[in-house]
């Protein structure tokens, strides 16, 4: 039987990757982009758990490398190391404290960092980028920028809650 979370996850998942590949160009920034896909994938692994975190970030990772045509199971990997590493904050008793305070928007920078950090290292589009400039523009500026639309996520569910 499939958790209704689970299907939740993926398929708002699903629609911003589409919004991912679709509309978020247009507002990159030196070729700075957020990455929406992981807003879900932190906020339901927060509440679910870790197991659900890693499959939920496999599987909507899978989904990205389709959709995207990029390297087949550098999303995978990556999502389901940031799902993974994000479930260890769970806490059945935790809930409100990760998702309904400014860890949450702690939580998603780490996750997107992590996200960000292992796919463009797996990446064979620059082989020549120093490891410094990895982890500044292919890790860190990604992530804070993420973190900036995750703050607008989190405003939206606490005023909802």
């Amino acid at each position: 039987m499939i958790n209704i979370a689970f299907l939740k996850t993926v398929i708002i998942g699903f629609i911003l990757i589409l919004a991912q590949l679709i509309s978020v160009p247009f507002i990159s920034i030196e070729n700075i982009v957020p990455f929406l896909p992981i807003l879900p994938l932190v906020y339901f692994t927060l509440l679910n758990g870790q197991i659900f975190g890693t499959i939920s970030g496999a599987i909507i990772g899978l989904l990205f490398d389709i959709v995207s045509g990029g390297l087949l199971g550098g999303g995978v990997l990556a999502l389901s190391t940031a799902g993974f590493i994000t479930g260890y904050f769970y806490g059945e008793n935790k809930s409100d404290i990760n998702n309904h305070s400014f860890w949450f928007i702690v939580y998603l920078f780490m996750a997107t960092f992590i996200f960000s950090f292992l796919y463009a290292s797996l990446s064979p589009n620059n082989p020549t980028i120093s490891f410094l400039s990895l982890i500044v523009f292919e890790g860190l500026l990604p992530a804070v920028y993420t973190s900036i639309f995750g703050t607008l996520f989190y405003l939206f569910i606490s005023k909802r809650d």
